[in-house]
């Protein structure tokens, strides 16, 4: 994904801030406003001076435990959307997409973090908007080059398309994490389900159906 640099997530090692930032990404928000950054810092076990060091104050780790999985789930849609054929940006796209859902599912304690209304209000500072920015744009990019191709429903609007389909997304990662009884998925296998037929839905609002003579588009096996 361009101009943003994504790590793999094996190479977020052992160092007294990675042990803060993953014991703070477990209990942080559960405990806002109230946390204790030295409570943590002894969880991880890290001497209070040095915690201190790292991280002036909670904020501070807060936007630490954020950007940490905004960069884990950036990653991850990176190597999703390389995936699929580079001529291709249907298939980017829908692969883009299909794999904010599966991240979520997959890491499902991370995507409960980042779908807590206090980690949507650290989402917001400064700091973390070029993540935000990183997704948006490379949708809209995808989205002009399939429109390039004769590809998109005439008069979408590609901004509010992506927007719509980020609403959508976050939808389904809410409901696969949620803990009210009465919206929490029951059945993971029918919930898969109904999320593909969701976003199939989504998809077939944005691209045209081949013509009679067209080739077939080649289709994200997401």
């Amino acid at each position: 994904m361009a101009g943003i640099l994504t790590p793999d997530e094996s190479d977020f090692g052992s160092t007294p801030y990675d042990r803060m930032v993953r014991t703070a990404e477990m209990q942080f928000f559960d405990v806002l406003p109230g946390v204790n950054l030295l409570a943590i810092a002894e969880a991880a076990g890290v001497s209070a001076d040095l915690a201190e060091r790292l991280f002036p104050n909670e904020d501070a780790l807060g936007v630490a435990v954020v950007e940490n999985l905004m960069v884990r789930l950036i990653h991850h849609l990176s190597r999703r959307t390389t995936a699929a054929p580079a001529h291709d940006p249907v298939a980017q796209f829908r692969a883009l997409f299909d794999g904010y859902v599966e991240w979520a599912v997959e890491h499902s304690s991370s995507a409960a973090v980042l779908a807590e209304r206090n980690a949507a209000a650290v989402a917001g500072k400064r700091e973390l908007e070029k993540y935000d920015r990183a997704i948006n744009g490379l949708a809209q990019s995808l989205l002009r080059r399939a429109a390039g191709q004769g590809r998109l429903v005439e008069g979408l609007d590609i901004k509010a398309s992506v927007y719509h389909g980020r609403a959508l997304t976050l939808g389904l990662t809410r409901m696969s994490v949620s803990t009210n009884p009465l919206s929490r998925p029951r059945d993971k296998l029918a919930f898969a389900r109904a999320c593909r037929g969701v976003m199939e839905q989504y998809y077939g609002g944005l691209f045209r159906a081949p013509q009679n003579g067209e080739d077939q588009p080649i289709r994200s096996e997401a």
